[in-house]
């Protein structure tokens, strides 16, 4: 496929035909650290190392627990990584995404002029509808960049029954505004004495 034909045009090969390619006699190879005991994250290593060897690349496994895990992703002591990041309510990339030092979860050591020129204007826009469009540009950008290979991103899906009105779930909260949701009078359940039942 592709990726083996770019592999092989940046002068990786399998020359000894064992599965894994080389350059000047180094396998390509490295090892993959990842939080241990999320099912989800267990089977998705697997898959990724399955991948990585249909193209000839070998991938060492290294499960750990996840508080080992965020303290060498700090300390940029891995070789690739695993891991996942929740948004917050409030846009502050800076910490993530802004060069310079004192920017502890920039695990990769990402810098680029352009992107801290937006985080910082997005920072100082009065309005959310102002910063929008900056925000996008900035994401665009690191997207462009690669900084980290962006795998998936994951619903939150909330199911209610179709019983309750006013509902109003959203991030903050997921029974946000809870005292204004009610059920229509022929919805509700009343207990017969034999257990609820539909009235």
């Amino acid at each position: 496929g592709l990726a083996r034909a770019l592999l092989a045009e940046a002068g990786w090969t399998d020359p000894e035909g064992n599965g894994v390619v080389e350059r000047n006699g180094t396998p390509l190879r490295f090892t993959l650290s990842y939080g241990s005991g999320d099912p989800r994250r267990d089977n998705l290593v697997l898959i990724l190392q399955q991948q990585f060897a249909d193209i000839g690349v070998a991938v060492d496994l290294a499960p750990m627990e996840r508080n080992e895990l965020y303290q060498r992703l700090r300390e940029r002591e891995f070789e690739a990584a695993l891991s996942g990041w929740a948004t917050g309510l409030v846009i502050d990339p800076e910490p993530y995404w802004h060069s310079g030092e004192h920017n502890t979860y920039n695990i990769t050591g990402y810098a680029s002029p352009d992107v801290d020129r937006l985080i910082e204007q997005g920072a100082a826009a009065r309005d959310p509808a102002t910063a929008e469009p900056i925000w996008k540009e900035m994401l665009a950008e690191i997207y462009e960049d690669q900084p980290y290979c962006f795998l998936y991103w994951a619903d939150e899906v909330v199911l209610l029954d179709g019983r309750f009105q006013g509902a109003a779930s959203n991030t903050l909260n997921l029974l946000h505004e809870l005292h204004r949701w009610w059920v229509p009078e022929v919805s509700r359940r009343r207990d017969s004495g034999k257990g609820e039942v539909e009235v």
